[in-house]
């Protein structure tokens, strides 16, 4: 939020609200700083946006975030090859990932700059799959958005929802799973019956 509002601010645009900021966090960065902004995603200025937002985000990001808890220990202890897919910029998310300690549980981190297309286009979750060494339908994806599950749908994989993100638990609707806790979401990755 805060990143996304200095790049507001600094190119003259009024702030978002965090109910704002958290609906457009699903969105390719372009796209969702246009919307913030009342512009077209097409309008040069869209993209000065996201340049503007991206310089704060690195600065901010990987300082600020932090894991949900529990999710540390489930990404260092369940065993199983792990990717991330994400529509932020791929070097900020590594940059924070290694801040955490986290960066070398997965076998890819890919983002914008290294995705032929912004989710939901399947493609990003496809290199993820073979980076693990593992047929797309042998996959599940986690999420927390319907970008989310359309991108778990275009790529042939299990789709598990976590409730704790940008949806809340109600409007996660079409999810082939559903977890409330990090505790939860280990025992549906072992259980899981992908493909």
């Amino acid at each position: 939020m805060a990143a996304t509002n200095a790049a507001l601010i600094e190119l003259g645009y009024a702030p978002a609200t965090l109910d704002q900021v958290k609906a457009g966090m699903v969105k390719a960065t372009v796209p969702r700083m246009a919307m913030h902004a009342g512009i077209d995603p097409a309008d040069r200025r869209a993209q000065a946006l996201n340049d503007a937002f991206y310089r704060h985000a690195a600065v901010r990001f990987p300082q600020v975030a932090r894991a949900f808890p529990g999710i540390p220990e489930l990404l260092r202890g369940h065993g199983l090859p792990q990717a991330v897919v994400t529509n932020n910029l791929g070097t900020m998310v590594r940059e924070t990932l290694r801040r955490l300690g986290l960066a070398d549980a997965m076998l890819a981190v890919l983002g914008d700059g290294d995705l032929p297309a912004a989710k939901p286009d399947p493609r990003g979750a496809w290199m993820a799959s073979a980076a693990c060494g593992a047929a797309p339908a042998d996959c599940a994806y986690v999420g927390d958005s319907a970008v989310d599950l359309e991108t778990a749908r275009a790529a042939g994989m299990t789709a598990i929802g976590v409730t704790w993100g940008t949806t809340p638990r109600e409007r996660m609707l079409g999810f082939d799973l559903l977890a409330d806790s990090a505790d939860e979401l280990a025992r549906l990755l072992a259980t899981a019956h992908c493909g």
